[in-house]
């Protein structure tokens, strides 16, 4: 390639100089090159050209070049990372000769910096931008970052709250960290939005009716006990208020289920008291006072049920019996003025 380029400079040199004509013709020809050369939108063009006929490893080569020319250059970001992202439904041809690993990483690492230079900039989200919140969700699935995953692909369903396959993947994801709960609603919504005679991925949704029968019969009790427990620790207390009452309408005798929702109740209301700012007096007031009215009736109905004679439910019991009497207190002066 350099012998060829080489030879057509020589035989430019040489027809200038005795072609006036054809030397002024050169001279605009340099220049638009010269041009070319710091257009990122050139480089990005080309790469498109062998995106198209499935020449992934070049358009990748030029979408470099387009962005060592412009760091922020946004398309050349989301096509370079699409190129990487292995086994993207219709693509036919790739060239790419890495591990999958390696192609979900170098994926990631463009979404990323593309989500970073978005969210910067006091713009319009454009129709495309839930697709880089997908992508990026997809490729951390894929490198075993489930929390991030959901994270990302929460925000694509923001965008745009018709994508079936964003609530397929946040099901997928939601199931590897066992919130099966979250998964099922999640693959139902899909299934609602998708068909098998429609979908490009007929797989995809006979995998999500065949998990939403088998998740159903794991949603126990004890399941929603358990993973309101995991909220708690994470200090997400709606949601474990939530996963605490599931528990109790499957179950209304589950005494720990009373007490953990209580305790999740009060925690709502410091939150709620700590974030006085997000509500008018009446509202927040209103708000805290509603909480510590149902930690009370569940702290009661707690002691109502729990087995007095077991020795490891002492110090619950005597906490518990501790709370009733000061929110009893609490709520009798805020009733009288």
């Amino acid at each position: 390639m350099a012998e060829y380029e080489t030879s057509i400079i020589k035989r430019s040199g040489a027809l200038t100089r005795f072609d006036p004509k054809a030397r002024k013709e050169l001279v605009v020809r340099g220049l638009n090159a010269l041009s070319e050369v710091r257009d990122a939108d050139f480089y990005f063009f080309k790469g498109e050209e062998h995106r198209i006929r499935g020449e992934l490893k070049m358009a990748i080569s030029y979408y470099e070049k387009a962005l060592q020319i412009n760091g922020e250059h946004e398309d050349s970001l989301f096509l370079m990372g699409s190129c990487y992202v292995p086994c993207i439904k219709g693509r036919k041809d790739d060239d790419i000769d890495l591990d999958h690993l390696t192609r979900n990483e170098k994926a990631a690492a463009a979404f990323q910096k593309l989500i970073e230079i978005r969210e910067k900039k006091d713009s319009i989200w454009w129709w495309g931008d839930y697709a880089m919140y997908y992508n990026l969700g997809l490729t951390q699935y894929h490198l075993d970052l489930y929390k991030e995953a959901i994270k990302n692909l929460e925000r694509a369903i923001e965008l745009n709250p018709d994508d079936a396959d964003s609530y397929y993947m946040l099901g997928l994801s939601q199931e590897k960290l066992e919130i099966y709960h979250l998964a099922l609603g999640n693959f139902e919504t899909c299934l609602s939005l998708n068909s098998l005679e429609t979908s490009s991925l007929p797989e995809c949704i006979k995998y999500a009716k065949t998990r939403i029968e088998q998740l159903k019969g794991l949603l126990t009790d004890t399941y929603f006990f358990n993973i309101g427990y995991r909220f708690w620790k994470k200090n997400e207390y709606k949601q474990a208020i939530e996963c605490y009452s599931r528990a109790i309408e499957l179950n209304p005798d589950f005494a720990d289920a009373y007490y953990n929702l209580a305790l999740a109740q009060e925690k709502m209301a410091e939150t709620t008291y700590s974030q006085l700012v997000l509500f008018n007096e009446s509202d927040w007031k209103k708000s805290i006072y509603e909480l510590h009215r149902l930690a009370l009736d569940n702290f009661e109905k707690y002691l109502r049920l729990v087995d007095n004679e077991v020795a490891e439910k002492e110090q619950f019991i005597t906490y518990a019996n501790q709370r009733v009497n000061e929110l009893r207190e609490m709520l009798e002066k805020v009733d009288t003025e």
